[in-house]
């Protein structure tokens, strides 16, 4: 399980795992920074505030899928601890990732609707 800093040459690699889950993702909507391993990619979405977002968490289905997954969670909340923020937020519909979020350390903040638009 080889964690890294995200960097643009590991698009190609983010975006198979992205596929494998059945999803599209293009470079343009991945900020830079994130932590990939050999099958999970996390990123980090940074405010001018002092909270940011935890985005893009992707993993492929193999044995080590829990482990990569909490090494590029953790080293993207280290990254954001080590940048100054003070509190992290993350988006989910996946139960998988709200039972993962809870056991991390993260509470239910409130229950809102996330509207977007192309622009």
């Amino acid at each position: 399980m080889n964690l890294r800093k995200y960097t643009p040459e590991d698009f190609c690699h983010v975006q198979s795992l992205f596929k494998s889950r059945g999803i599209d993702v293009e470079k343009t909507q991945l900020p830079w920074s994130g932590w990939v391993t050999d099958n999970a990619a996390c990123f980090l979405l940074m405010t001018n505030s002092r909270i940011c977002f935890l985005e893009w968490l992707v993993a492929k289905d193999t044995p080590t899928k829990t482990l990569e997954m909490d090494l590029v969670i953790e080293a993207c909340l280290q990254m954001a601890k080590d940048m100054g923020y003070l509190k992290c937020f993350g988006l989910t519909d996946k139960s998988s990732v709200v039972k993962k979020a809870f056991k991390m350390g993260f509470q239910v903040e409130k229950q809102k609707i996330l509207l977007g638009k192309g622009i």
